[in-house]
């Protein structure tokens, strides 16, 4: 195979490995925060609160009332403990 095969392989590798760490991470902070959630496939896709649509392994987020976006599990508990 190429060169630029083997990197792109080695590459998908890393960010697979990388998306896992952020799904684990992100899924046990969810769970510390106490705040009801439900994993609509799995874990790659959690209903947090019935407000908010999160993607564990990348980290975003959607606000279903607004439909706005945001990053990050620490933001997403932000705005969370803020509304409570």
């Amino acid at each position: 195979m190429s060169e630029i095969g083997d990197t792109f392989k080695e590459y998908k590798k890393i960010r697979s490995a990388k998306k896992q760490s952020n799904a684990e991470y992100s899924m046990q902070q969810l769970n510390k925060s106490g705040f009801p959630f439900k994993c609509l496939h799995g874990i790659v896709h959690v209903r947090v609160d019935d407000r908010f649509d999160f993607w564990p392994s990348t980290g975003r987020f959607r606000d279903i009332r607004t439909n706005k976006f945001g990053r990050g599990i620490k933001n997403l508990l932000k705005l969370l403990r803020k509304d409570k």
